[in-house]
């Protein structure tokens, strides 16, 4: 169930919306439990002309639960993992795969949050231990533990809630790193504040599946040292834009040198911003859902 409660009137609302700018294309971002079997059914037949489009951030995770099958009332749908399209496709719901967008103003241009500044931050919201979560290449407490002796070290989120400051899986000597809970807002400030963010995925078995972390990340103009997912490599290209790291190894000697070499810190920042504006910013993700919708 979802955490809050819903609109009554939600059909109600979707109609209003639609109207107060004669929508043609309607994306329901982070589709959940809140979407109520037949509710998009119900409006679509109000509004034929409107392209109703499914959101995840959570693929392929969530497809374990069935989640993506909410998709079926829906036209079209928008997943963060190329590997998951085919899944959508199998239950008849075109689909594309289009990453966590971020925009210019509330992340490029968020001002530093100083007060925060450290080498190194993992805003994290759940440990992931290979124990539980099978597909998971590392224990997020480990990759702490890994670079907490490098530098300067930040966490932040539901740490403490998640035993990460005890527990079988957690770090509790590390529990004076934890900074606290943070709002969306924030989150900018504290990328930029951060020398290397680190991040790791709950699927790095899906093909260049991204979480939101890594494309916000690279639109801040921050430096992210992030988990070596299939296909993320390949993503890049020829570019440097993001550094991957391939064991906990090769994540303390990677920290270890873009710490001590920024101007080499400082050009991967430059790339990943570029590459950021190419592919992940919200104008440039609007674009593309809006001609997918038009090529099919």
């Amino acid at each position: 169930k979802t955490k809050f409660l819903g609109f009554v009137d939600l059909d109600e609302r979707f109609g209003r919306a639609i109207e107060s700018v004669d929508a043609e294309l309607l994306v329901w971002i982070m589709c959940k439990q809140d979407c109520d079997e037949g509710l998009i059914a119900s409006v679509k037949a109000k509004y034929p002309q409107v392209a109703f489009v499914f959101h995840s951030f959570d693929d392929p995770y969530v497809m374990q639960f069935d989640e993506h099958l909410r998709s079926r009332e829906f036209d079209y749908a928008i997943t963060c993992c190329v590997s998951s399209i085919p899944v959508y496709e199998a239950i008849g719901v075109p689909a594309v795969c289009l990453y966590p967008p971020y925009d210019e103003d509330s992340h490029t241009n968020a001002a530093v949050d100083t007060a925060r500044a450290a080498d190194m931050s993992f805003i994290a919201t759940n440990l992931y231990p290979k124990e539980r979560y099978p597909w998971s290449k590392y224990n997020r407490g480990e990759i702490a533990r890994t670079v907490d002796p490098l530098g300067s070290l930040r966490l932040f989120g539901p740490w403490e809630r998640n035993n990460a400051c005890g527990g079988p899986y957690g770090v509790p000597e590390l529990e004076a790193r934890w900074s606290g809970l943070l709002k969306y807002e924030e989150l900018p400030g504290v990328y930029k504040a951060s020398r290397i963010n680190l991040n790791s995925h709950v699927r790095p078995d899906g093909y260049q599946y991204l979480n939101e972390r890594f494309t916000n990340v690279l639109g801040c103009g921050a430096f992210l040292l992030t988990d070596d997912g299939e296909g993320i490599a390949d993503l890049a290209g020829g570019e440097m834009p993001y550094i991957i790291y391939h064991s906990l190894d090769d994540l303390a000697d990677k920290v270890r040198f873009y710490l001590a070499n920024d101007e080499a810190r400082q050009k991967v920042m430059a790339t990943g911003l570029d590459f950021a504006r190419r592919h992940f910013v919200n104008t440039v993700f609007a674009e593309k859902i809006a001609a997918f919708v038009k090529s099919h």
